[in-house]
């Protein structure tokens, strides 16, 4: 977790020195990341499963 808040605070520190537009939520980017990273395992371990059941069953 540690790891987390500090790639996070850098980001802001980052997002700071930049003087990016408010509406560039740093935050929503990273979940939309991690959303998208989420989906992308997700559909690997369903295909690994399917493929899993269609040589073993």
């Amino acid at each position: 977790m540690g790891i987390y808040t500090a790639v996070y605070l850098n980001t802001g520190a980052l997002v700071t020195s930049l003087r990016l537009p408010p509406e560039i939520d740093i935050y929503g980017v990273l979940r939309l990341i991690m959303a998208a990273f989420f989906s992308l395992l997700y559909r690997a371990s369903e295909i690994a499963v399917f493929e899993y059941y269609r040589d073993n069953v």
